[in-house]
């Protein structure tokens, strides 16, 4: 096995993060525009297509982006591994699921067979890709520490959610034999809790230690979450009959992570301000209330379940998922920012700092804003005349994201245009 640390120096450069990083906040923002157009119709139907292209938007275009971009970044620092062609496989993978991400939410509110299948065929080659290069480096550890265990189960979810979502998009099309609402619900549980909840516990264990300095998660709780979950997952695919009982221990899953992960935080060895720690905060506040909801979904009557399954949806996605982004991004990518530009101008005088690069983001005051975002959407759940109001607010803060990440990427090019000059002098 190889040794596991941190090793910085083996980081690609930062276009390659920063190029899906500045791209996710557009699809957010098109999500926010589409929710304002649309109004108290756009989730009236939870599988219509207003509802599947909002969803997409977010899930595709908006997490699955920044995690596709982080991964890239945090695989050779935290294995020491390089990739053998990084600016090649970020680029395929970017242009793919951006192109992929596009046209799918367009192919659901056009009802076109042919952007369809573009859609198809571009998220396939483009995730295809991305979870077969990951297994592959993966098979350097086979006994993996729990970080990697846990993103290689994600990654396995990934392409999990990945053969549904295809399978799904050919067949409003082609006339399969599939149990299609089966499948149907199997798709969002396993690229939510799946792809997506997994990845962000796998990247806990590293990071909320070591940028946070808290204790260490519990070993017994990091050695056999994963498992537990992806157990979880495939007992509710190959027994629909038990998906009252595995959705709610799914529920108590996310409840346990969100818990642990709440001490964790609260167990901090220097109690310094942080722009992050709020986003983590309310996202895993929100985690608890989708904890909670999933718990008792199963067992509610039909009068209520498309209110508390909507409900659901705004707690998970925007309310944990959009906002651990947020609050990682604020983190992670000026800290990446610094070190790339310290490492390659060393010499260089005018490198701010990592709090001087966080302090010009104004973090605080978007976080504020998401918090609002996330509340009065949740709540247009059970008012849906507040739709508008929330899409416009959500606009406003996928915006304000953007501009923060377009910051960063100007740092980066006004740095190397300066450290050109003086090389030139």
């Amino acid at each position: 096995m190889l040794p596991l640390g941190l090793s910085f120096q083996q980081a690609p450069p930062p276009s390659i993060p920063l190029r899906f990083f500045v791209t996710a906040p557009l699809f957010l923002l098109a999500a926010a525009l589409l929710l304002t157009w649309e109004g108290p119709q756009a989730l009236a139907v939870r599988n219509g297509p207003v509802a599947l292209a909002l969803t997409h938007l977010i899930t595709l275009g908006g997490s699955t982006m920044v995690m596709c971009g982080a991964l890239l970044q945090l695989m050779p620092v935290a294995t020491g591994l390089q990739w053998p062609f990084p600016r090649q496989l970020a680029t395929l993978v970017h242009v793919g699921l951006t192109l992929g991400a596009l046209l799918l939410p367009l192919a659901f509110l056009w009802h076109q067979r042919a952007v369809m299948a573009l859609a198809v065929l571009s998220l396939g080659i483009a995730l295809g890709t991305f979870v077969l290069a990951f297994l592959a480096r993966f098979r350097r550890f086979p006994l993996p520490p729990p970080s990697l265990h846990t993103q290689r189960l994600a990654l396995l979810a990934l392409g999990v959610t990945l053969t549904l979502g295809v399978t799904l998009g050919l067949a409003r099309y082609e006339p399969l034999s599939i149990p299609y609402q089966h499948l149907a619900a199997l798709h969002p549980l396993w690229g939510l809790l799946g792809w997506t909840g997994l990845l962000i516990a796998g990247v806990a264990y590293l990071l909320v230690p070591m940028f946070y300095l808290t204790p260490a998660y519990p070993k017994p709780f990091t050695a056999g979450f994963a498992t537990i979950v992806f157990g979880l997952l495939t007992l509710r695919t190959f027994a629909a009959d038990t998906a009252p009982f595995t959705d709610s221990a799914l529920g108590l899953s996310a409840l346990l992570f969100a818990g642990i992960t709440w001490q964790r935080l609260l167990a901090r060895k220097r109690q310094v301000a942080d722009v992050s720690r709020p986003f983590w905060h309310l996202g895993l506040a929100a985690l608890m209330v989708a904890g909670m909801l999933g718990c008792l979904l199963p067992w509610t009557s039909p009068a209520t379940t498309e209110v508390l399954a909507g409900m659901l949806g705004m707690a998970l996605l925007p309310g944990f998922i959009l906002t651990l982004i947020n609050g990682m991004a604020y983190k992670i990518v000026p800290f990446l920012v610094w070190f790339h530009l310290q490492s390659a101008h060393p010499r260089l005088g005018v490198i701010p700092n990592v709090r001087q690069i966080q302090s010009g983001l104004h973090g605080k005051a978007q976080m504020a804003l998401h918090g609002v975002t996330c509340c009065l959407l949740l709540a247009a759940c059970w008012e849906p005349a507040l739709m508008r109001s929330a899409g416009l607010l959500w606009a406003l803060d996928a915006l304000w994201f953007e501009v923060n990440m377009l910051r960063m990427a100007g740092l980066v090019i006004r740095i190397h245009r300066v450290a050109r000059m003086h090389a030139a002098v």
